[in-house]
Formats: C-alpha cells, sequence, structure tokens
C-alpha cells in the first residue's frame, strides 16, 4: 500500500505544495514525518488531503480536502 499526504492551495490543482509519500508502516500505520523546509510554506490558507492506494488497486480519500492553515510565528 501507499499513503500520500498533500497541501495544495486548490483541489486538484497540478504541483502541490508538498506532498509525502509512504511507503513504510510501522505496526499497520502510516506515520508522516515533515521537515522545517518542508514546511516553510507562506503564511496562508491551504487545503490538504490523505489518499491510500492499496495494492489490490482502491484508491481511497481517508481524509479531507480540509483546512489547512500556515500562520506567522513571534520568533525568527
Amino acid at each position: 500500500d501507499t499513503v500520500y499526504f498533500t497541501v495544495n492551495t486548490e483541489v486538484e490543482k497540478e504541483n502541490p505544495v508538498l506532498q509525502k509519500k509512504i511507503t513504510e508502516f510501522t505496526d499497520g500505520k502510516a506515520i508522516i514525518h515533515l521537515t522545517s523546509k518542508e514546511t516553510n510554506l507562506r503564511i496562508g490558507n491551504y487545503l490538504y488531503d490523505i489518499e491510500v492506494d492499496t495494492a489490490d488497486g482502491r484508491v481511497d480519500t481517508v481524509v479531507g480536502p480540509a483546512k489547512f492553515k500556515v500562520v506567522g510565528g513571534v520568533k525568527y
């Protein structure tokens, strides 16, 4: 199975601003690790979803599209 975590500015827009592909699982769970470089996005509103592509060919969007908001910090 493969799990995709995708962040974009619009639904079904090409070239997402962030996408993680997970193919290794811990106790049957997909762990999504995000680095500071990956999350260095412009302040604003985004959408995200989580899609599961199963080994038998099924494709399921299990979360979203849902809101993903990047806010500014006070420490630079």
